[in-house]
């Protein structure tokens, strides 16, 4: 048999409240991180289709695997470009 006391209560209650916090925390943060990614593939490929036109297949592949790291060198390589291919050499 386990007696749990109210001190005991207390401290599950506390942990399981800063483990929420914790998580809606982590949760907001890998938001931001998913909107940056998101907003830097669409700002590429809009740059992109408005100086090169729309990119091919592979192209578009390459755009929505690539990380935020990657997207961020390419939109400002994308200035010095002039075409997809050149953006995104073999």
């Amino acid at each position: 048999m386990e007696i749990v006391t109210s001190w005991m209560e207390t401290g599950i209650e506390r942990g399981l409240e800063q483990g929420r916090q914790e998580g809606r925390q982590e949760g907001r943060q890998e938001g931001l991180v998913q909107g940056r990614l998101q907003e830097a593939k669409a700002t590429l490929i809009r740059l992109g289709t408005k100086k090169f036109g729309s990119p091919d297949a592979l192209i578009a592949q390459r755009i929505e695997s690539a990380d935020l790291s990657f997207l961020e060198k390419l939109t400002d390589r994308l200035l010095e470009a002039n075409s997809w291919q050149e953006l995104f050499p073999a």
